[in-house]
């Protein structure tokens, strides 16, 4: 119980001086604002950034005759059991 008595002791000390270094430090630092200047940049302004190629398949678009790519090129044909 003593060695629990004294590692106490001493958190609480070491707490107790790093509450009085904060206090010490509000009570006796003032800041000084100073001006802050720096450029944001008008994304409407700047130049497009090109599409970013991932090299996945393209996306298609799912209808009753089958998945189509954006150009309108056949990526899969109806469902087995649907085929006319």
């Amino acid at each position: 119980m003593p060695t629990l008595t004294r590692l106490l002791t001493f958190v609480a000390l070491c707490a107790g001086a790093i509450l009085a270094a904060m206090a010490a430090l509000v009570a006796f630092v003032e800041p000084t604002p100073a001006p802050v200047s720096f450029e944001v940049p008008i994304p409407a302004l700047a130049e497009p950034a090109p599409p970013a190629r991932t090299g996945a398949a393209p996306v298609g678009v799912a209808s009753p005759d089958g998945v189509f790519d954006q150009a309108g090129s056949v990526i899969a044909g109806p469902p087995e059991g649907e085929r006319p």
